[in-house]
Formats: structure tokens, sequence, C-alpha cells
């Protein structure tokens, strides 16, 4: 499982569309290298979607944890999918352009139930930042994780988070933004006043990848809530376009609401995917719309 420094620049540039010599201009440390993996995050966020629709659109029998070629395949695509499939690329992708990066493992509901990646000595030697673009939510940019108690907060398109350091744990706090969010889940006891903690993260451990496998194998292939029905996120010059079941979510890409617009009717979810997300496979698009139609009242 790998990527070659080839197939890492053509990435770069022809999906991404960031041009490859940047690759080569950049030095081992330093704000232009930590400027450069910005850019790789932002872009990527911008141009691969965070979606379970290739999962709730196939049958449960078939389901599985996805295959390096699959994974290979579906980056180059553009078509995405959730932290398993865009963090195991990611570190290839990054292990390719000579970045330091190591998986560690994350609780959102349960232990190990997310896979993030954190790159070693970016800015400076024994450096750590935090790249996180495979949840559904904009970071934009990499973490630093260095502070002592509490990150600053960053404004991400609509998202405002911070990071909080606990014992041998960096916990990921958005702000509470009730009923607005198509990604959210509302467990009442992680809302810290104007604050909901996402993640746990064991930012210390470097873990391999076949630690991961049974816990996110379960999650491919075990009925569970996450995969109650499709949803869709990208952030397009910055700005949110999501579609969870039959409703639109749309906000700018600086602080403002997020606007919830319900879909009508079974083509005009079909409409949606081909418009915004027409790189997705026929089958799958037919799939959300006749899922996500099956919620309207």
């Amino acid at each position: 499982m790998a990527l070659n420094r080839q197939e890492a620049k053509e990435f770069l540039e022809r999906v991404l569309v960031i041009p490859s010599t940047l690759s080569d201009a950049v030095p081992v440390h330093g704000k232009d290298r930590v400027a450069f993996l910005d850019v790789i995050i932002k872009t990527f966020q911008e141009r691969i979607p965070f979606q379970t629709v290739s999962i709730c659109t196939t049958p449960l029998r078939e389901r599985h944890l996805p295959t390096w070629p699959e994974i290979k395949r579906d980056m180059f695509l553009r078509i995405g999918g959730i932290c398993y499939t865009i963090h195991v690329f990611m570190k290839e992708l990054l292990s390719a352009l000579d970045f330091n990066v190591s998986y560690i493992g994350a609780r959102s509901v349960s232990t190990d139930d997310h896979i993030a990646i954190v790159a070693v000595d970016v800015s400076y030697p024994g450096s750590k930042h935090l790249v996180e673009v495979g949840c559904g939510y904009p970071t934009f940019r990499a973490i630093p994780l260095d502070f002592e108690a509490e990150s600053p907060e960053y404004r991400s398109g609509f998202l405002l988070h911070k990071f909080v350091r606990r014992n041998d744990k960096i916990l990921w706090f958005h702000e509470y933004m009730p009923r607005a969010n198509p990604m959210l889940i509302t467990d009442t006891s992680r809302i810290f006043g104007d604050w909901y903690m996402l993640l746990e993260m064991r930012v210390t451990i470097p873990r391999e990848l076949s630690s991961f496998a049974q816990t996110l194998t379960s999650l491919y292939t075990e009925p569970n809530k996450f995969l109650e029905s499709p949803r869709i996120v990208i952030f397009e010059s910055g700005q949110l376009l999501a579609l969870a079941g039959n409703t639109k979510y749309t906000a700018g890409a600086d602080k403002g609401p997020i606007i919830k617009t319900p879909i009508g009717d079974k083509d005009d979810i079909i409409a949606f995917y081909d418009k915004y997300f027409p790189q997705m496979r026929r089958s799958e698009i037919d799939g959300a719309a006749r899922l996500s139609s099956s919620t309207l009242s």
C-alpha cells in the first residue's frame, strides 16, 4: 500500500489542481512547509467529498473495509468516502511528498471509530500538527498541537472550533449549533456551555493501520445509526454544501448561518447529485435518491 512520488504529483496536479512543482520547492521544515500542507488540506476539502453514499447504497452483505486499490481509485475519481478511505489515502499522499505522518486513534462514539493523522517535524523538528480531512467538518489547515492547555479558536468557514488538552488526550470542540448541522451527534453529555465535544484523540501514540481493522470493519459491515441515510459534504471555495437524507445544508465561506432546505422528491435529489457531484457512480446516485426520498413525509 503506497503512492509513489509521481502518483502523488499527479494527484496534486490533476485532482487537487495544485502545481506539483510546489512539492519540490518547499524546505524540510518551517513556515513554507506548513503553508504547503495547509494548501493540500484546504484544497482537498474543497475537492474531495466526505460521504456515506457509497456505503449506504451497497447491500449489507457486500460491504467490506475498502482495499487499497479501491481507495486509490475513488480518490483519483474524487468520489471520496468516510474517514478510513480519506485518511488512508491522505497518509500515503503526504508520505510520498516527504511528510513524516502517522495514524492516531480517535473516539467519536466508541473507541477507535475514527482514524486521524498527525504530521511530525513540519514547522520544526519534533513539532506535531493534526491533519483532519475525513470527518465532514472543515479545518482548512494543519492544526499545531504544541499548545499547553487550550488552542486558539479557529474559524474554518461556518465552523468555530478549538482544541483542549486533557491528560494524554486532545479534545476537539465545536461551537454548539443545535439542529443546524448535518453531521452533529446529538449527545447532550458532550455539550459544555457554548461548545460541543466532537472527538477525543490520543495524539502521542502512533498506530499501525492494522490496529483499526476490527473496529472500522464493524462500522462498514454492521447496521449502525451512522449509516442509516446517505450524506455527502464538501466545501467548494470554503462554502458548506451538504445533503443529509433529503435536506440540503449550505453556508458561506465566512461566519454565517447554516441554511437548511428540504429537497422535494426523488427526481430533485438526483438533480442535486448530478449538478454538484456528477463524479458519483450512477448506481450510487440512484440508490441515494431512493433511500433519501423514502424519508419524505
